[in-house]
């Protein structure tokens, strides 16, 4: 996973998010660019 988001877990949470389908509930927008669903 590359990016400028460098937090090791929410490089995690979002891996897990991608592998597991499912949609994280988050107000980082930096988490976009990991291309995950993210709500709120």
């Amino acid at each position: 996973m590359d990016g400028a988001h460098r937090d090791p877990f929410d490089r995690m949470i979002a891996a897990q998010a991608l592998l597991e389908n499912m949609v994280l509930v988050s107000r980082d927008t930096a988490l976009d660019a990991f291309g995950v669903t993210r709500l709120w």
